[in-house]
């Protein structure tokens, strides 16, 4: 980005214009000869990347954190990777890591992204998507501080979801964990989308009469009450305590507090 600014009078503003209308490609064609295009330099850390020892670990990691909010990624999401891996892309200035997690530059997204084949990106999305789901845990209210990390990925893996079409447990445990965050943190409008996301991902992965729909129906249900929406709550309400009594009986603890729920 330096040798293209110095390439000409030009301001940093242009130069955000033109990688948002031509990505990593608006620095190819313009530079300072002194310094290798982008496109170069990313295939040469690439190589250097695969020939370093647990090189195709490293660069399997590296195409995931691609499809990644790449503004610190909580180690949990990274969970399946050594450290052996995470201080390879490290070593080559491919990410840098703190106390919050690892830290990809969006350039280096864009560009890794960029290296894929036209059918490869839908499936680092559904990996994607199944590592933020691995590392969300069903939090009680008292935990949501510790998992407050989580939201950006949460929102990019939401993203992918609809992008790709992805239908999957993980996907449906991403959207209604996210909604019940965002409910608990007063953002009600970005719950309410999540949520009934959720809601219809849940019906087409678990069925019409499964556990996992009563918590995805009830949790909308409470957020409509807690905004004073009733005529809204109360019909969702009898539909997760009719969902819980159909998969669990009369007896069941989750199907006592739908009707806790219900009952507020």
């Amino acid at each position: 980005a330096g040798a293209w600014l110095a390439g000409s009078p030009r301001s940093i503003e242009t130069l955000l214009a033109r990688l948002q209308s031509h990505g990593t490609d608006a620095l190819d064609g313009d530079v300072d000869p002194e310094h290798a295009p982008v496109s170069v330099t990313m295939r040469l850390s690439l190589q250097d990347l695969e020939a370093l020892d647990g090189g195709e670990a490293a660069t399997d990691l590296l195409r995931l954190c691609a499809h990644l909010d790449g503004d610190g990624i909580p180690d949990a999401v990274l969970a399946a990777y050594s450290d052996r891996a995470i201080a390879a892309l490290c070593a080559l200035s491919l990410a840098s890591r703190d106390g919050a997690g690892l830290w990809v530059h969006r350039l280096v997204q864009e560009a890794i992204r960029r290296t894929l084949t036209a059918e490869a990106p839908r499936s680092w999305m559904v990996r994607a998507v199944e590592a933020v789901a691995a590392a969300t845990p069903d939090f009680s209210r008292p935990d949501w501080p510790s998992v407050a990390s989580l939201l950006p990925q949460w929102r990019l893996c939401a993203q992918h979801v609809r992008t790709a079409g992805i239908a999957s447990e993980a996907a449906a445990h991403v959207l209604h964990q996210a909604g019940r965050f965002c409910r608990i943190r007063a953002l009600y409008d970005e719950s309410e989308a999540l949520q009934t996301s959720a809601i219809a991902l849940t019906r087409a992965v678990f069925g019409a009469s499964s556990v996992a729909l009563s918590d995805a129906v009830d949790e909308l249900a409470c957020l409509y009450r807690e905004t004073d929406r009733l005529d809204e709550a109360a019909p969702l309400h009898a539909e997760a305590v009719a969902i819980a009594r159909a998969a669990l009986g009369d007896r069941d603890p989750v199907v006592a507090s739908r009707l806790h729920n219900q009952a507020l």
